[in-house]
């Protein structure tokens, strides 16, 4: 509970919440995934983070929960997936940073191409019958 040392001298009737204990041993860190790149996240696949307050640490997880709907902050729409990462730094809420999920393997050249071929089927299927 932040800030519980405002709360010296309040008086607590039965049963009111004084305040929470939690295991920061992990946490769960959420992770925006652009859209179109939402279908290749999945439960148990590898993601490392880098926060912006310990900029030369890789924290490393596994994402828990893909996301399960579209957010949309200006013209970029994202998911956003859980991660469980282990936290012996003591992460606290609201640290931004970047990340990287490990998907699964495959050829490079569809690494490569595979957001221009998106982007030109996009163009391109409006037009067709």
């Amino acid at each position: 509970t932040p800030r519980i040392e405002e709360r010296v001298g309040q008086l607590l009737t039965r049963g009111t919440e004084f305040c929470v204990v939690a295991d920061l041993g992990t946490v769960l860190a959420e992770v925006a995934i652009p859209e179109m790149d939402a279908s290749l996240v999945r439960p148990g696949q590898r993601v490392a983070i880098k926060l912006n307050p310990f900029p030369t640490k890789i924290f490393r997880g596994t994402i828990t929960r893909p996301g399960s709907h579209v957010r949309q902050e200006g013209e970029d729409s994202f998911v956003i997936a859980e991660a469980k990462v282990d936290n012996p730094q003591g992460l606290q809420t609201g640290m931004q940073g970047t990340a990287k999920v490990s998907t699964e393997k495959g050829p490079i050249a569809v690494a490569i191409f595979r957001k221009p071929i998106r982007w030109m089927w996009r163009k391109i299927w409006p037009l067709l019958p």
